[in-house]
């Protein structure tokens, strides 16, 4: 998108976003304190989306952790891993069996 609009002068920066520190977390029954990640503070999310979209960046992981981890372990791997944490946050709550 960044490319297709930029003749336009529009400019389209697509965020992936990591754990980040919001009520959804523990609405899913999960403890940050005992997640794999350690959850982002929202306010450092929107300072590096901002700074993404200042620089023009067409895609941005945000948090170091995020991208180092994105570089070494297969998307495949990565949802498998996001897909057990939350069916054991949803356990918790009794929402699955």
């Amino acid at each position: 998108m960044n490319f297709e609009f930029s003749p336009l002068g529009i400019h389209v920066t697509v965020l992936v976003v990591g754990p980040t520190q919001t009520a959804i977390i523990e609405k899913f029954g999960l403890d940050p304190r005992s997640m794999p990640m350690k959850p982002m503070p929202p306010d450092r999310c929107v300072f590096e989306a901002l700074d993404a979209i200042n620089r023009n960046r067409p895609s941005f992981i945000n948090g170091r952790l995020n991208r180092v981890m994105n570089a070494l372990i297969p998307s495949r791997l990565s949802r498998k891993m996001m897909k057990k944490m939350m069916e054991q946050g949803l356990r918790k709550r009794g929402v699955l069996r």
